[in-house]
């Protein structure tokens, strides 16, 4: 690995973004930003879509090999929030974690280039398959991520950040409480509002739920922060990398294992509205995810899941599922390309049955 480094770090609390586009890479500011880089001859320039929306990326292929550009999402903590994930990726990469390698710039060999207020980041490209939704992939993403939560936890991070999660924030149900008909919209948009408020109920709910079954006082540690199929490359069912750490902070783990264990089990109908989706998830691909989670953490003679946090993740995975929906609906009142009112039908329908199977799912691993 080239030799690189960061600034240091200072603590920092961000509130949870809205939802942005962001603006393409200029001409210019390409030229300027790979001028710092080692690349040799570059060959190719394309798009690169993967991962979070709201940071550009590039693939570009070069003689020194095939590199994703990233332009970082800006912000007020924008610079603090990189420091702490390259810090924490480098580290983990050390550690012999699957993560995608930083490249250090040529004059100062860091890791994050900062121009114009802009933040940049270079790291090599890893080929790889998408999620397929096999039980072994499931149980190949909690194995990873509980090898990810034990080694985060080992590693000395200077910086302690601490950001909002989906879990209990008040942003959730006042979205989805202030929804405005007249700005929402598509064919049904005072359905969307109903909807709205009672979503906003079942995660208060839910939220309360979770805190009454001690959250506050559970161990809190690094955790990934956006652990999803989306994020992770495979070859076959072997995971071979995980990407995107911009959302990485210090929180209880439960909060990414529940957010992962719904993202591997959620169900759709290809080619039909969300609406149309089925609303019960995939048992075996959830209990696979858990149990590659406690497999892991077992043959790492690491702490194992507590009945209390087993407890917990219904009602997390319920605080996930609407708190995802809630943003881009109420910033542009549709979520990937769908009507507020369908996607929000959807998510009625599967948050409660995720509630009507609470003690199926809480007691997946007996």
């Amino acid at each position: 690995m080239p030799e690189t480094s960061i600034e240091q770090p200072r603590p920092t609390v961000s509130p949870a973004p809205a939802p942005t586009s962001p603006s393409p890479f200029e001409p210019a500011e390409l030229a300027i930003v790979l001028s710092h880089y080692d690349l040799g001859v570059i060959r190719s320039i394309a798009q690169f879509k993967r991962g979070s929306a709201s940071t550009p990326k590039l693939l570009i292929r070069a003689e020194n090999g095939a590199f994703v550009l990233k332009r970082r999402a800006s912000g007020p903590d924008a610079p603090a929030q990189a420091r702490f994930a390259h810090e924490l990726q480098l580290k983990l990469s050390s550690a012999g974690f699957p993560l995608p390698q930083l490249l250090g710039t040529r004059s100062s060999k860091r890791s994050i280039l900062e121009l114009s207020g802009r933040i940049y980041e270079l790291f090599r490209f890893i080929e790889g398959s998408r999620f397929t939704g096999s039980p072994a992939q499931c149980a190949a993403s909690g194995w990873a991520l509980a090898l990810f939560h034990q080694m985060a936890a080992e590693v000395s991070v200077q910086q302690i950040r601490t950001a909002p999660s989906y879990h209990a924030n008040p942003f959730t149900p006042s979205r989805l409480r202030t929804l405005d008909a007249s700005m929402l919209p598509g064919s049904n948009p005072q359905r969307a509002v109903e909807l709205g408020a009672i979503l906003a109920d079942v995660y208060e709910r839910a939220a309360a739920r979770v805190d009454d079954l001690g959250l506050a006082d559970w161990p809190r540690q690094t955790i990934h922060g956006d652990w999803h199929p989306g994020n992770m490359l495979f070859e076959g069912d072997r995971l071979a990398a995980v990407i995107d750490y911009e959302t990485a902070r210090t929180d209880v783990r439960c909060v990414d294992l529940a957010s992962a264990a719904l993202q591997c089990s959620m169900t759709a109908s290809p080619g039909k509205p969300p609406h149309e989706w089925p609303a019960e998830l995939n048992p075996n691909r959830f209990k696979a995810t858990l149990t590659g989670y406690e497999q892991c953490m077992q043959q790492r003679s690491s702490t194992l899941l507590s009945t209390a946090e087993l407890r917990a993740l219904p009602d997390l995975m319920v605080e996930s599922l609407i708190a995802e929906a809630a943003a881009p609906i109420a910033a542009t009142g549709r979520f990937g390309g769908h009507d507020a009112s369908n996607v929000l039908h959807m998510v009625q329908g599967k948050a409660k049955w995720i509630l009507d199977n609470r003690e199926r799912l809480a007691t997946a691993l007996d």
